[in-house]
């Protein structure tokens, strides 16, 4: 990771400065890379957007601002969710035509296919059923399109 682009990250987020190494951390998709980073306030997830997505189309832009709101509605209404940080109302940083997403930094691990319980099956249909009775309405979505087709 940058070292400038952290150093900035973490100075407008007012996450401190940063301790020891910045690691990498697996799991990202798509080209983007997630690293763990330490500072001096705490430990913080930083997911830097692959170089291939165009951070200067408007429409881009703000369909990443739009996920990390709407994991904010989420959080606000007691869903388990993880919001990235934000300042000014902004989520998304870009610097040098690189874009980054901070999160505050959550410890777990991802279950293999013999790990899963039904206790975690129930977990999830949980949160699931509490995602649905929200009944959230999000005005910057356009409604789904609807295509309806004759028997003939």
């Amino acid at each position: 990771m940058n070292k400038d682009h952290l150093l900035f990250i973490c100075t407008e987020l007012q996450l401190g400065l940063p301790k020891g190494m910045v690691t990498s951390v697996d799991g990202s998709r798509g080209g983007s890379c997630m690293w763990r980073v330490n500072t001096e306030k705490g430990r913080y997830a930083i997911k830097q957007l692959a170089s291939v997505i165009d951070l200067k189309s408007e429409r881009i832009v703000t369909k990443y601002e739009l996920s990390e709101a709407i994991a904010d509605r989420f959080l606000q209404k007691g869903v388990p969710a993880v919001s990235a940080l934000k300042k000014s109302g902004k989520h998304l940083f870009i610097i040098e035509n690189t874009g980054y997403l901070a999160y505050p930094w959550v410890d777990g691990y991802s279950l293999v296919r013999n790990e899963i319980s039904e206790a975690h099956a129930l977990k999830i249909a949980e949160i699931t059923a509490k995602l649905h009775s929200i009944n959230m309405k999000v005005p910057e979505i356009p409604p789904p399109r609807v295509d309806i087709s004759t028997n003939a």
